[in-house]
């Protein structure tokens, strides 16, 4: 039993280091395709940057025209900033933001950390029509940003042919899980209990927190069961060797009365033959 538990033990300590060697391999599939997407909005905004660099009518009206087919699905609006007075002015837009528009102050407040890291960055604002999900990248001194309509309660689909088939994934715009900073998650119940990862998540100049965790066994039930029988293949092992232990006792104390009691019959003859001779012998005499 002894072996069986110790045997038990290695195969549950191997099961565990399997199962967080895949859960890390899927945490890096999740961060590739999440950061595909990101990377992808990125290239788009860097693209049309580089068209507000321009002459400024001749660039303006092209940014116009290149920024017009990305505004449709999720996207509600993509422009181009310059700073002026201490904020930010309307360059060009599409969408829900023109050049005759103010620019919102937590737009502003993004725009003016893309200036500061020379990078893209990206966070949540708050828009007459709702939260929206804002990227922004800088261009020399200009700003294009495109904002999203993410509703992070709208739960991505974690079906047999999703790619978080078999993980449970909640993304924050923020360095720590942050339920006001949530952009996407495959769970309704937040935060992510169990074993989870948490990574940080890198978008651009900016720190976000992914969390990660197995929504069942990744790593298969055979290492997992293999385990488990070792341990009762130990334990059936065990009963049978001290069945097989109760039973030889119990013959050797029922061998050993057999021999006292034979002991004793024998004993008791050999009295009784002597006192015959003794007094066959008296007889003669």
């Amino acid at each position: 039993m002894v072996v069986a538990v110790a045997a038990f033990g290695v195969t549950r300590r191997a099961a565990s280091d399997e199962e967080a060697r895949v859960l890390q391999q899927r945490r890096i599939e999740v961060e590739t395709l999440l950061g595909s997407v990101v990377g992808g909005i990125e290239t788009s905004l860097r693209a049309l940057g580089a068209l507000v660099t321009l002459p400024e009518d001749a660039g303006l009206d092209a940014f116009e025209i290149a920024a017009s087919p990305t505004v449709s699905g999720a996207t509600t609006t993509v422009g181009a900033l310059a700073p002026e007075d201490g904020g930010f002015r309307v360059l060009a837009g599409v969408g829900a933001l023109g050049p005759e528009d103010v620019v919102p102050e937590d737009l502003a407040a993004i725009a003016a950390r893309a200036l500061r890291a020379e990078d893209f960055v990206g966070g949540h604002i708050e828009t007459p029509n709702g939260r929206r999900l804002t990227f922004a990248v800088a261009t020399g001194d200009r700003v294009v940003f495109q904002n999203l309509a993410l509703d992070p309660t709208a739960l991505i689909a974690s079906g047999p042919d999703s790619p978080y088939r078999d993980v449970r994934v909640a993304l924050y715009a923020s360095p720590q899980p942050d339920p006001e900073r949530l952009v996407l998650t495959t769970e309704a119940d937040l935060p992510i209990d169990g074993d989870v990862l948490r990574e940080p998540f890198m978008v651009g100049a900016d720190e976000w927190s992914l969390s990660i965790a197995a929504r069942d066994s990744l790593a298969g039930s055979a290492s997992t069961a293999a385990s488990w029988a070792l341990l009762a293949g130990g334990a059936v092992a065990a009963a049978l060797a001290a069945a097989v232990t109760f039973t030889l006792a119990r013959r050797r104390s029922y061998a050993m009365a057999m021999v006292a009691a034979r002991t004793v019959d024998l004993r008791a003859a050999q009295e009784a033959a002597d006192r015959a001779n003794q007094a066959k012998s008296e007889f003669l005499s």
